[in-house]
C-alpha cells in the first residue's frame, strides 16, 4: 500500500510518525511546498525574543525525518490537483500515485484588498515567513500588530521585550474577544501596557500603504506610521485542493471519527478539517487525529475522541486558559485582583471555562467537570 501525505506541517508529520510507529509496512511519500523540516509552528509566535532563528527551530531536517520514519520527503513542490477517480496526485512535471490519500494542507492567513503582501508588511504562518520577519525587525524597530487575537496578542507579549515601540490596534473593543470573555481580554490589555505595549481598541483600520523603509496605517481617528508592520488577521483552511476533486466541504474539509473525507480513500486532519462539525487549529486535537489516522490505514479502526482540550495563550506574564467546543454564548463571570474566572452551563452541564491570572490552577479541575465533545 502506497500512502501520500499533502503538507509536511505538523499534521501531516505526525500521520508519518505514527504510520512508523504502527509499523506500516508500506511506502510513505510527504509532498510539500515547504522545505520539509519538521518543527513547531506554534511556538513561531514566541521565540523571537529568544534570538531564535531558524536553525534553532528545526528538531528534524528532511534527511533525518527520511531516515528514522522511513518515509519519502518530495519538497518545494506545489500540489496542481487530485484525481481520486485514477488516485494520482498531480505535480507540476510529474504524478503521484496513491493507496490512501491524506491532506494536511494547513490554513492560509485570511487576504484582504487593503494589506500589501510586501515588506515592510508580514504575514508569518510558515518558517520560511518567520525568517523573513525576523530579519526585518531589532531593537529600534517601531512595530505596528494588526489584530489582538490569540497570535497577535502573543508576538505582543514576545516582541516587546526586543522593539523598540510596539503598537496593537484591535478594531472590536477588548482584545481576544472571539475566544474569552471581555473581562478577560481587558486584563491582557493591562499586561501588555504593563510591558510597554501601546494597545489601541475600537480601532478599524482603514488603509494601508506600504512605504519603502515604512508602513503607514490609517483608522477612524488618526495615522500611524512604524518601520514593520505584522498582520495578525486570522486564518482560512486551505481547502480548494478538495473541493476541485470533489470531496464534501463546507468552510473546511469535512471528515468522520476516522479523520475519513467523503472519499473513503482519502483522509484530512488539522487546520483544514472538521471532525464530526467540530473545528480545532491546536496541536492537542491534531495530535488525537494523526494517530486515529494512521492506525486506521493500518486497519485499527479506533474512532476520534475529543475530550475537552484546553487551549493556553502564551503570555507568561498574564496566562490565559480557555475550554469550549463551541464559544459559548454566554458566561458567568467573576473578576478579581489576581484574574478572572468564566463558566458557561448548558442547564446543570458545564460546557466551557475561561481563566486568566491565579485562576488557571483550576484548569484541570473544570476539564474534568466536563463531557467529551466526540
Amino acid at each position: 500500500m502506497k500512502v501520500v501525505i499533502i503538507g509536511s506541517g505538523l499534521s501531516g508529520l505526525l500521520v508519518a510518525k505514527n504510520l512508523h510507529d504502527q509499523k506500516f509496512s508500506g511506502s510513505v511519500s510527504v509532498i510539500t511546498q515547504e522545505r520539509g523540516v519538521f518543527y513547531s509552528k506554534p511556538s513561531l509566535s514566541n521565540v523571537v525574543k529568544q534570538g531564535k532563528k531558524v536553525k534553532d527551530l528545526v528538531q528534524m531536517t528532511q534527511q533525518q525525518i527520511e531516515k528514522d520514519w522511513g518515509c519519502e520527503m518530495i519538497t518545494r513542490q506545489q500540489v496542481a490537483r487530485i484525481d481520486k477517480i485514477n488516485k494520482l496526485v498531480h505535480l507540476k512535471d510529474t504524478q503521484v500515485p496513491y493507496d490512501r490519500l491524506v491532506l494536511a494542507l494547513g490554513a492560509s492567513p485570511i487576504c484582504y484588498d487593503w494589506l500589501p503582501d510586501s515588506h515592510p508588511v508580514y504575514r508569518v504562518n510558515d518558517l520560511d515567513a518567520y525568517d523573513t520577519f525576523h530579519q526585518a525587525i531589532d531593537d529600534k524597530s517601531h512595530l505596528l500588530i494588526l489584530g489582538g487575537g490569540l497570535i497577535g496578542c502573543e508576538f505582543a507579549h514576545d516582541l516587546s521585550a526586543i522593539a523598540g515601540k510596539i503598537t496593537l490596534l484591535e478594531s472590536e473593543s477588548t482584545l481576544l474577544s472571539r475566544f474569552v470573555p471581555k473581562e478577560i481580554g481587558m486584563g491582557m490589555a493591562l499586561a501588555l501596557k504593563d510591558r510597554g505595549v501601546d494597545v489601541k481598541v475600537n480601532c478599524a483600520v482603514s488603509a494601508v500603504t506600504a512605504l519603502k523603509d515604512s508602513v503607514c496605517v490609517r483608522t477612524q481617528s488618526e495615522e500611524i506610521s512604524a518601520d514593520v508592520m505584522l498582520a495578525c488577521l486570522g486564518l482560512s483552511p486551505n481547502i480548494k485542493l478538495a473541493q476541485e476533486a470533489g470531496i464534501i466541504c463546507d468552510d473546511a474539509i469535512n471528515v468522520d471519527v476516522y479523520g475519513q473525507t467523503s472519499d473513503p480513500s482519502i483522509y484530512a486532519l488539522g487546520d483544514c478539517a472538521s471532525v464530526s462539525g467540530i473545528k480545532r487549529y491546536y496541536v492537542s486535537s491534531l495530535k488525537i487525529c494523526a494517530d486515529t489516522i494512521a492506525k486506521h490505514i493500518c486497519g485499527v479502526k479506533q474512532g476520534i475522541v475529543y475530550p475537552p482540550l484546553p487551549v493556553g495563550v502564551k503570555t507568561p506574564d498574564y496566562p490565559v486558559t480557555f475550554c469550549y467546543s463551541e464559544v459559548p454564548a454566554e458566561w458567568r463571570v467573576e473578576r478579581h485582583d489576581k484574574g478572572v474566572r468564566a463558566v458557561a452551563y448548558q442547564g446543570d452541564e458545564l460546557v466551557g471555562f475561561a481563566l486568566s491570572g491565579d485562576f488557571i490552577k483550576e484548569r484541570e479541575v473544570l476539564k474534568g467537570q466536563m463531557k467529551n465533545w466526540i
